[in-house]
């Protein structure tokens, strides 16, 4: 029997809808939907999404800190793209500050499975 065991190697920081951090792509601004130290899920409204595969290279503008990052697209869907960073990735101390940011402010806020 499954007792849903997470595998995942990083922490992820889940954001909800109206208090984003942003990810500014060249001149374009997308929204961070959650993070961790070795990816970051993002949207872009109203523009196309970034090809399966294709490199980014940009700043993650968190509530206290940037973070320039650069990855390569593993995952597209229509809402949603995955971006696999290169190292060093997110600092720890960053999703650590921005954990405690968001159980702080929004304790009740769960991540949409």
């Amino acid at each position: 029997m499954s007792h849903g065991h997470n595998t995942r190697e990083f922490f992820r920081v889940s954001y909800p809808p109206k208090n984003r951090p942003t990810f500014v792509i060249g001149g374009v601004t997308a929204e961070v939907i959650d993070a961790s130290e070795r990816g970051v899920a993002f949207r872009i409204p109203y523009q196309p999404m970034p090809a399966l595969h294709s490199v980014l290279t940009g700043t993650i503008r968190f509530h206290r800190r940037e973070v320039d990052v650069s990855g390569v697209i593993m995952r597209v869907g229509e809402q949603r793209a995955v971006l696999l960073l290169y190292p060093p990735g997110i600092p720890m101390q960053v999703i650590v500050m921005e954990q405690q940011r968001q159980i702080g402010n929004y304790p009740d806020f769960r991540a949409p499975k």
